[in-house]
């Protein structure tokens, strides 16, 4: 009632969160291409926590991203829906073009409990000609934020 008698003000969404959500409202979005994007950008220290991001795939179903974690221990075994790292490690990324996107860990995996292979689904997906990300990780106390550069090869088939 307060709200609607203009004695507070609606509550707003954080700009990363609109730009999320405005995607998922259009008609017509960009269908993803078939290409991939080697990286291989180590990130800083987060949290007693080191990543790597070793790639980018993208297909008309979506994009993901893949690296390799060292530092991260747990005492049970990662499966497919475990949301335990999506909780300590939250990841945003911002494109060149200014559209922000999600990064939800999909997979995980690791022999020795410490190192580990991922992959993040990004969300929305990444729309080319995408040519630099801004890649944003909050950690339990430390937020790290590094620019990546994306050079996309073209897939056949």
């Amino acid at each position: 009632a307060a709200r609607l008698a203009g004695t507070i003000a609606p509550a707003e969404l954080p700009e990363a969160w609109t730009s999320v959500v405005a995607y998922f409202r259009r008609r017509h979005r960009p269908a993803g291409k078939w290409a991939v994007a080697p990286i291989a950008v180590p990130l800083p220290e987060c949290d007693g926590v080191r990543f790597i991001l070793t790639g980018l795939e993208s297909r008309a179903d979506g994009t993901m991203l893949t690296g390799m974690s060292f530092g991260l221990s747990f005492e049970h075994r990662h499966q497919p829906d475990c949301l335990c790292l999506t909780r300590w490690f939250p990841w945003w990324i911002r494109d060149n073009t200014g559209q922000w996107h999600v990064a939800a860990f999909e997979n995980y995996h690791s022999t020795d409990g410490e190192s580990g292979t991922l992959g993040l689904r990004v969300v929305p997906p990444l729309a080319q000609p995408v040519t630099e990300l801004d890649v944003i990780i909050n950690g339990p106390s430390r937020r790290i934020r590094v620019r990546v550069p994306v050079a996309w090869v073209a897939l056949r088939g």
